[in-house]
């Protein structure tokens, strides 16, 4: 059974650089939680192949990012900008080849909403059956990824792969770009960081 939290509680947004192969099965599981987004956004950053189509054949809304040179970050950094006239209470990101278990909306909400301290939830995955040696490689980092946050019950990224952010916690960091913290006044996620995710975890660390 499907549970809808009345108001805007939670908005998803999947950011998709020519995903049209691997996002149905993603926004499949979306549709399979027990807890249901209010809203589905897949922003489609500069793509030229049918990832929107795929999107809206499956219900979700397209947002396609407008002269973006910012890879992941900027692409969510649009969109993000976007939510500022009817802003949910959280924002979870995902990344477009993730197929949720359906029970992770409503762990995840559970969790964040729990505690008025905490920023955002994470979670651990696992990769799907290696078909070449760099696949093995990053299944086995998946398994010592999850290892390590098993045994030390401690995270020290919020993972891109599929996260739930706290949106006031969100504008906390855009507020402190450029003077307490690294990059671009008003931006959530800094736009020169290789590694996005890893970047806005210390931001959100730094911003208490």
């Amino acid at each position: 059974m499907v549970a809808r939290v009345a108001g805007n509680v939670l908005t998803v947004l999947i950011p998709a650089h020519n995903e049209e192969d691997a996002l149905g099965p993603t926004l499949r599981a979306l549709q399979r939680q027990t807890a249901a987004p209010e809203r589905v956004i897949v922003v489609a950053d500069n793509c030229d192949d049918g990832t929107a189509s795929v999107a809206e054949d499956l219900g979700a809304e397209v947002m396609c990012t407008v002269g973006n040179t910012h890879r992941k970050a900027g692409a969510l950094n649009q969109a993000l900008a976007r939510l500022e006239a009817a802003p949910p209470r959280f924002v979870m990101v995902v990344d477009a080849d993730t197929r949720l278990s359906p029970r992770f909306i409503e762990t995840a909400l559970r969790e964040v909403a729990r505690d008025p301290r905490m920023g955002a939830v994470s979670g651990l995955f696992v990769g799907e059956k290696p078909s070449g040696l760099l696949q093995q490689f990053q299944a086995n980092e998946y398994i010592r990824y999850r290892t390590q946050i098993e045994s030390t019950h401690r995270v020290s990224v919020v993972t891109g792969t599929a996260s739930v952010f706290r949106y006031s916690a969100l504008r906390d960091v855009a507020a402190h770009r450029g003077s307490d913290i690294p990059g671009t006044a008003g931006d959530v996620y800094d736009r020169s960081a290789i590694i996005e995710d890893s970047e806005l975890t210390l931001a959100l660390k730094s911003c208490g």
